[in-house]
């Protein structure tokens, strides 16, 4: 428990009921119009006609799927392309939107050593010709750090092709933090002084044996921080996070199901107290907690979860509450 990971989340509670009105503010935008100018005629630009042979660049996919993946696990693919097009394809740029970083842009028979799509000293790139029939191929890169959930990024290419100048390839993930704390702003509304109030807070984490070993509060001296139980979550058949007894427990209902038909297939009687043995799931919702579904088989199956009780004391005083829980896990 050397390497430990701590996340922080806000906290806010209010223990005076208090409000405030407030006037509605409005503004109104000035309708401005296009207004000709003396002695000139204000006519729409024409695009320019293409003339000559047009490139055409294709892609060998338009889109890439990492999948489910940890938000400390950098990605990586290939995208190649080729000019199907008679005329000579000119790429004038090429970039990824956020946390996509493209890498060096190659040409097939280039020299190893100096790549075509290699930038400046100062960091610019070149513009690259593809002939008829050329191809290449790019290096993305995907850092899905600080996200959740599903993710989507492009790949853009500007080029000499009127017709279709901008180019897109597209990304997806769907990304699950290393350690997840939900809600991640614990906001107790308005607290009745003399009474108190308690939240859950959930965290949620990737390794068999993850927990939370440490949860402090700072900010107010009557706020506490307990930790409870921490469980096992597996992925039920409708791709959400469930404790691990609610789909096992279904199992075993399931399994139950089959020796039950079985006894009544021989003819033989059920022993006395198991007709109606295991449990009914059927309408209830699933404890995820809010975590992403998860949509493909790609990522990990079980997770584990420890409940934290936050609590403030009736001995508050009035007044805005403001402060942050610092967590500690075991999580190298």
């Amino acid at each position: 428990m050397n390497n430990r990971y701590a996340s922080r989340f806000a906290l806010g509670a209010v223990l005076t009921l208090a409000g405030a009105l407030a006037a509605p503010a409005s503004a109104q935008m000035a309708d401005l119009r296009s207004q000709p100018l003396p002695g000139i005629r204000n006519e729409p630009a024409q695009a320019a006609q293409p003339t000559g042979p047009l490139p055409s660049m294709k892609f060998d996919r338009t889109e890439h799927n990492f999948g489910t993946i940890f938000d400390d696990q950098r990605q990586t693919t290939l995208l190649h392309f080729w000019n199907e097009g008679p005329g000579v394809l000119e790429i004038l740029e090429w970039r990824g939107s956020c946390s996509c970083t493209v890498g060096t842009l190659h040409k097939e028979g280039e020299d190893p050593d100096h790549p075509v799509g290699t930038p400046d000293e100062s960091g610019i790139l070149p513009m690259v010709r593809f002939q008829p029939g050329e191809r290449g191929w790019l290096e993305i890169q995907y850092d899905p750090h600080g996200k959740a959930g599903i993710q989507a990024q492009t790949v853009s290419f500007t080029i000499n092709d009127p017709v279709n100048a901008v180019r897109v390839f597209r990304i997806s993930a769907n990304v699950i933090p290393v350690v997840r704390v939900e809600p991640a702003i614990a906001n107790f509304n308005a607290v009745t002084k003399g009474v108190g109030a308690s939240l859950e807070v959930f965290v949620t984490g990737r390794t068999e044996d993850f927990e939370v070993v440490e949860a402090t509060f700072a900010g107010n001296e009557f706020v506490s921080v307990e930790i409870g139980q921490t469980i096992d979550l597996l992925l039920n058949e409708h791709g959400q996070w469930v404790p691990a007894e609610e789909v096992e427990g279904d199992a075993d209902d399931v399994a139950h199901s089959g020796d039950e038909a079985a006894l009544k297939a021989e003819g033989a009687e059920q022993p006395e107290g198991d007709a109606h043995a295991g449990h009914d799931h059927a309408g209830e919702s699933a404890s995820d907690g809010g975590m992403q579904p998860i949509l493909d088989d790609t990522g990990p199956q079980r997770l584990r979860r420890t409940r934290l009780l936050v609590t403030v004391s009736p001995e508050a005083q009035p007044g805005r509450l403001y402060g942050s829980i610092t967590v500690r896990t075991n999580d190298p």
